[in-house]
């Protein structure tokens, strides 16, 4: 069961640098998210205390104040109200899960429990259904990267296009290419056009992340003809960019 009942700056900041958000990769890749910019960020926190030897979903306990805190979602009670309705929402929303071992589509929700006391504190679980791809993450196709990422980047579709670039990203210096198609449903646009996609998605999205992460992307659009099939990214560490790899 995790607790979080340090207030102080300090503990803010070293959390967010200290803790890792590590999931399965087919829960990013398969998964059409349905959560807005500050459940994605609420999500992430809590998948980062789940931990190595965790052998299931246990209560997290903590309090909205630092939650606000480690996101920079802002003071006041406004702030804290917009926390409270952003986890109330979550226990909500479920989302369609395409499990092709088993061979099985299902729904799932993201949370199982949510308790908001008075005094701001709360208690929060994520959904059993999402154990086998949160817990164990010892070894096998697995996604880890930094909270601290999370906490810097701004906007619902970057969040979104970081998470699916480090579910492909295996360390170092690499390049992978996803499908035009695959793309546009991933961010749940499947009828707008390829330019316009392109303006607002792709482009804004991937200068996010290489002003603000700890990796950096290029990326080059790959053709059939004269149509735009798939795209390339090319990703690696944040210091090629200045030239030291």
């Amino acid at each position: 069961m995790g607790t979080l009942e340090d207030q102080t700056e300090l503990a803010v900041r070293d959390y967010k640098y200290r803790e890792f958000v590590v999931q399965k990769n087919e829960l990013i890749q398969r998964v059409r998210n349905n959560l807005t910019e500050r459940e994605l960020k609420l999500l992430e926190f809590m998948i980062s205390q789940v931990t190595a030897n965790d052998d299931q979903l246990y209560t997290i306990k903590t309090t909205i104040n630092f939650i606000n805190r480690l996101f920079r979602f802002g003071d006041g009670g406004r702030n804290l109200q917009l926390t409270r309705e952003a986890l109330m929402s979550m226990r909500r929303k479920a989302f369609w899960f395409r499990d092709e071992e088993r061979k099985t589509t299902e729904t799932v929700s993201w949370l199982d429990k949510v308790v908001i006391y008075d005094d701001g504190s709360v208690e929060l679980r994520l959904d059993a259904t999402l154990a086998p791809y949160l817990v164990g993450m010892l070894g096998g196709n697995f996604t880890q990267y930094r909270l601290n990422d999370i906490v810097n980047l701004k906007g619902k579709n970057t969040l979104l296009m970081y998470k699916l670039i480090q579910s492909h990203y295996m360390g170092n210096k690499m390049a992978f290419e996803l499908e035009r198609e695959n793309l546009l449903d991933y961010f749940n646009k499947p009828d707008m056009k390829w330019n316009a996609f392109n303006q607002k998605i792709i482009t804004p999205t991937i200068k996010k992340i290489n002003d603000v992460t700890i990796i950096h992307v290029d990326y080059e659009f790959i053709t059939r003809g004269r149509k735009i099939t798939k795209v390339r990214f090319t990703v690696g560490p944040f210091r090629i960019r200045h030239g030291n790899i």
